[in-house]
């Protein structure tokens, strides 16, 4: 059970990318990669409400971070749902992501969503495991839709808005993002699903001329449910898993004893299948909540954000050309940061650099042992400090990126 995501902020060296000119202030090489805002705004408000599984009247709410004094228009926006195996957890669990992406120039709500009221109906079996979570569904897509509806009050892109969650909540966010009409689904789902209001759930009818189609996800320590419900050209996806997850599995396996669902480990490669874009970062022996508090594993947590930012960057801010690729110094994917004994690189389209540097703060070279994806420090040859890393891949596309070695 998580009780709260701990996120250590990032020394990274970003390089400019180009501008989305259309809305000026989007863009600038250093917004939406690295915190660019010290003050953050909350402000609580209702997005929807529904009867719970005990049949009471739920009142559904949402904490609105807003970067403050941010003057751009038309801002990206990203939905978030706690852990706590549908039976526990609030919306304030989620703060310090919230934070870390709107310190960013995003437009962050953490939200409510019904969960199973165990001190009343006691302990959920599996079927009321799949209720719940339908349920849950259909907060989370009226959440978005809520968030689409008040864009001009937020100042919003309505198509540029992100889903993700931790645990429960971010299996509620792939069940959201990735289960369409189109979808084929057990009978026995279909019906708690017709029960439920049908994929929108009935939350907030008030938003259903608006879309629940999100642009991408961040998924901690989630699962799926079924992988045929991943289509081309549906959102992408960035993932933290701990290879030991006990909870909810890191590949196929019964999740809190209740329901088989399929991991982080095999939701990347239908993704690649699918030919959608995604980054999956595997925490090795690491657990279902410890990846989260515990110091051993911080360098991987800190190394998702980085890399979901990067991920969602050029949906945000615009595609940029081939040709601009490979003039410009691009930054440098890789984690975990700081580093002790090694890093793993994050290749676009699993090339490997046709060169590779590692400098010192005097410029000098440093030696390290790999040639594809990981690199290994020797033993002794590098002091706790500063690197530069520079790769640089085929048509002279270069890139750059801060190493912390501790």
């Amino acid at each position: 059970m998580i009780r709260s995501v701990c996120f250590a902020v990032l020394t990274i060296l970003f390089f400019v990318f180009p501008a989305a000119a259309q809305y000026g202030l989007r863009c600038d090489g250093t917004r939406y990669l690295q915190p660019v805002f010290d003050s953050i705004s909350v402000s609580t408000v209702q997005f929807g409400k529904n009867k719970g599984p005990a049949g009471d009247s739920i009142t559904l709410r949402m904490d609105v971070y807003q970067p403050a004094g941010d003057p751009a228009a038309a801002r990206p926006a990203i939905v978030l749902a706690f852990g706590g195996v549908f039976i526990t957890g609030d919306r304030t669990q989620l703060r310090p992501l919230a934070l870390e992406f709107a310190r960013r120039g995003y437009v962050v709500s953490s939200i409510d969503y019904r969960i199973w009221p165990f001190f009343v109906l006691g302990f959920p079996d599996s079927a009321d495991i799949v209720d719940i979570s339908v349920k849950a569904m259909g907060d989370m897509k009226a959440a978005v839709r809520y968030m689409k509806a008040a864009a001009d009050q937020y100042r919003i892109d309505t198509s540029l808005v992100f889903s993700g969650g931790v645990s429960s909540g971010s299996i509620t966010a792939l069940i959201s993002a990735y289960l369409d009409p189109a979808d084929s689904v057990q009978p026995y789902l279909k019906e708690v699903i017709e029960q439920n209001g049908g994929l929108e759930g009935s939350s907030n009818p008030a938003t259903l001329s608006f879309s629940s189609r999100v642009r991408g996800v961040l998924n901690l320590s989630g699962a799926m449910l079924d992988l045929s419900w991943l289509d081309e050209g549906e959102p992408i996806l960035a993932s933290i898993h701990g290879t030991a997850d006990d909870f909810v599995p890191y590949a196929y396996g019964l999740a809190a004893g209740l329901v088989h669902l399929y991991g982080s480990s095999l939701i990347h490669p239908a993704l690649e299948d699918k030919k959608i874009k995604n980054q999956l970062i595997s925490v090795p022996g690491g657990g279902h909540s410890n990846i989260y508090d515990e110091p051993r594993f911080l360098p991987y947590t800190d190394s998702f954000i980085q890399v979901a930012a990067r991920l969602f960057h050029p949906i945000v801010c615009g595609e940029v050309s081939t040709r601009l690729r490979e003039q410009q110094v691009q930054t440098a994917g890789f984690y975990p940061n700081p580093a002790t004994d090694h890093i793993q690189l994050i290749l676009k389209d699993n090339r490997p650099p046709q060169y590779l540097r590692i400098t010192d703060a005097m410029g000098r070279s440093v030696e390290f042992i790999g040639g594809g994806s990981r690199i290994d420090f020797l033993p002794g040859r590098l002091s706790p400090g500063l690197y530069v890393l520079e790769l640089i891949y085929e048509g002279n596309r270069r890139e750059r990126g801060k190493l912390m070695i501790k």
